[in-house]
């Protein structure tokens, strides 16, 4: 009877080790049905004309570029960016329980209102709460323009002066040729594309054809993630069960 006490703790404990990765797939399973459902809406939706956008569509798609962006609220120069994220990674040395890699150290995003033009006229476009893995191919910055994001999100350069860093840059300016995806509304007498709740709003350098495969690729990723998971936790989690059940058992009879 006094190997009950250990017994049931190494059960529960093998137990919880199966519960873990259960609970992170039913988190990349959601994320996976997101992007499913986004898939489905991008599949369907036709591509339209800038001259064809009007207020109160669910949802649009439109292909053109940046011509300009709005002015700045406190009435100076205009942003020049419409959209402008750094992500940092930070180089972490490996321990007793983890292994040495790259670990996400900051990510800081910043967008702007711009008029999104096509040969058939101009649009407004509000990117704010952009979905951010749609954003297109980030690039490496060199040192300027890595001081020119970090001054325009405003980022502490201090944070960089100890430890190994890398840099990932996406940056849209005037001219870029953009995919605009996103819901149509009136606001003050001018329409807007711009994300409404429920619908997701996306902003890309990626090509109209390109954006779809690039959803169904992350649905495809999504989904062999939540399989690789699901199984070892629930393989582990029926083992540790019976084992329970086995030591119970034993210690009745």
């Amino acid at each position: 009877m006094d190997l009950l006490p250990n017994l049931l703790f190494i059960g529960c404990f093998t137990m919880l080790c199966g519960v873990a990765p259960l609970l992170i797939a039913t988190i990349i399973f959601l994320s996976s049905r997101k992007r499913g459902s986004l898939r489905d809406t991008l599949h369907i939706v036709p591509l339209i004309k800038v001259a064809q956008v009007q207020p109160g569509i669910e949802w649009v798609k439109v292909y053109g570029r940046i011509n300009r962006m709005a002015d700045s609220s406190d009435g100076g120069d205009a942003p020049p960016y419409a959209l402008l994220r750094l992500r940092i990674e930070k180089w972490q040395g490996g321990d007793a329980d983890q292994r040495p890699g790259w670990r996400p150290f900051l990510d800081q995003i910043k967008t702007t209102p711009f008029l999104l033009a096509d040969e058939t006229g101009q649009v407004w476009v509000n990117p704010q709460n952009v979905d951010k893995n749609l954003l297109g191919s980030s690039r490496q910055p060199d040192q300027a323009q890595l001081t020119s994001a970090v001054q325009q999100l405003k980022i502490d350069p201090s944070l960089f002066q100890h430890g190994q860093f890398r840099f990932f840059l996406w940056a849209l300016a005037v001219d870029d040729p953009v995919t605009v995806m996103g819901s149509t509304q009136a606001h003050q007498g001018e329409t807007w594309i711009m994300k409404a709740k429920g619908q997701p709003m996306v902003l890309t350098s990626l090509p109209p054809e390109q954006v779809l495969g690039e959803v169904a690729s992350q649905s495809s990723k999504a989904r062999l993630f939540t399989l690789l998971l699901v199984i070892p936790g629930g393989l582990t989690l029926v083992v540790s069960f019976l084992y329970l059940l086995f030591v119970v058992i034993d210690q009745l009879l």
